[in-house]
C-alpha cells in the first residue's frame, strides 16, 4: 500500500482558541441553572453588575454545599454543579469586562467607564416554527467568558495530552485545586503561578472537571459524607 496522507486545505488558526477541547456536554447544567434564573428573574445575573468577591463568595458556597453532600440546588432542585459553572462564567466575565467591580481588598479600585449591553428585543414577527423544547439553550451562555477556560485546556494538553483529564480524579481533588485558586484571586493573583494564564480559566477548568466526574464517574465521588 501507498502513502495515504491526504493533503489538507491551509487554515490559519494559531494563537485561537481550541474549542473542541471543552466538553460541552459538562457545561448543560450550567445552561440550565441561566435558563432558571431567566425564566424567575433572578437578580444573580449576568446583566448585573455583580462585585468579584460576591461572585467568589457565591462558588464557595456551592462547592462546600457539595462537598458537605449536597447534590442539588433546594430552591431549582439543579444539579450544584451548574452553579459552579455559571459563577464561574460570570466572574470571568466580570474580570475581562467590569474591572471596576474588582473589589478585592487586596487591590486598589480600578475605575472605569460603566459600559453595559443592551439586549435590543426585536420587534415581534411571525417565525418558523422550532421544536427546542428541553434542549440546552447555548445562546444564554457567554463564549467570550470560555476562552480562559478554554487556554488552560491547551496548555493542559501540553502538559500532559489531549483529554488526559478524562481518565478521572478524585471528586475532593478537583474541589480542593478550585478552592486554592479561587482563594489565590480573593488574595489578589491575577494569573497562575505554574501556567502564567488568568486564573479564572483553572477555577473554570475544575469546575468542568467536576461536572463530567458527577455525570460520568460517579466511582470517584469521594466525599466522606457519601460514604458514612
Amino acid at each position: 500500500m501507498g502513502d495515504n496522507k491526504i493533503e489538507l486545505g491551509g487554515r490559519y488558526n494559531d494563537g485561537k482558541p481550541k474549542w473542541s477541547l471543552v466538553d460541552f456536554e459538562s457545561l448543560i447544567p450550567m445552561v440550565q441553572v441561566l435558563e432558571f434564573d431567566i425564566s424567575n428573574n433572578s437578580e444573580f445575573n449576568i446583566t448585573n453588575e455583580l462585585r468579584a468577591t460576591e461572585i467568589c463568595e457565591d462558588m464557595l458556597f456551592y462547592i462546600f454545599d457539595y462537598l458537605k453532600g449536597v447534590d442539588k440546588d433546594q430552591k431549582s432542585e439543579l444539579p450544584i454543579e451548574g452553579y459552579i459553572l455559571r459563577d464561574c462564567m460570570f466572574l470571568s466575565y466580570t474580570i475581562k469586562n467590569r474591572l471596576y467591580l474588582d473589589d478585592r481588598y487586596c487591590k486598589a479600585s480600578k475605575k472605569t467607564d460603566q459600559n453595559t449591553t443592551k439586549i435590543l428585543k426585536p420587534d415581534k414577527i411571525e417565525l418558523s416554527g422550532r421544536y427546542n423544547d428541553d434542549k440546552p439553550k447555548w445562546s444564554l451562555v457567554n463564549f467570550e467568558s470560555l476562552i480562559p477556560l478554554v487556554k488552560v485546556l491547551e496548555f493542559g494538553t501540553i502538559k500532559y495530552a489531549k483529554f488526559d483529564w478524562t481518565k478521572g480524579f478524585p471528586t475532593t481533588e478537583i474541589c480542593e485545586s478550585m478552592l486554592r485558586h479561587i482563594f489565590a484571586y480573593l488574595n489578589g493573583e491575577d494569573k497562575d503561578e505554574e501556567s502564567g494564564l488568568p486564573i479564572e480559566g483553572h477555577i473554570f477548568c475544575n469546575a468542568m472537571f467536576l461536572s463530567y466526574m458527577i455525570k460520568n464517574r460517579p466511582d470517584l465521588d469521594d466525599r466522606y459524607i457519601i460514604h458514612l
